[in-house]
């Protein structure tokens, strides 16, 4: 069974994983690594872990997450939902990644 999600359909392992302490423990491992900011304005607080790609759900790499605030985070849902490919959204918006050797 898939669930809707905004515009984008996740199946029952998405909801599954999000609650995971998999999850929890990379989520704050991304956070540490770009210092509990925005990677788009440098924000502290109201931050969310953003997947710029579903392709590696479960086995997401550290490039494959962005920390963006919810302001941010909304831009890029709202490209997201107008037709744009998750990844290119998601560039948009977050135009300087703070990348890091271990994100390569």
């Amino acid at each position: 069974m898939s669930v809707r999600y905004r515009t984008h359909t996740h199946s029952g392992f998405y909801d599954r994983y999000m609650q995971s302490r998999a999850w929890r423990r990379k989520r704050r491992r991304k956070l540490r690594r770009t210092g509990g900011r925005c990677e788009a304005c440098g924000l502290r607080g109201r931050l969310e872990v953003h997947h710029r790609t579903y392709e590696r759900l479960g086995h997401e790499r550290m490039g494959d997450l962005r920390v963006v605030c919810v302001h941010h985070h909304a831009s890029i849902t709202r490209k997201h939902d107008q037709g744009m490919p998750l990844a290119a959204a998601t560039d948009a918006v977050v135009t300087r990644p703070v990348v890091h050797w271990w994100d390569r």
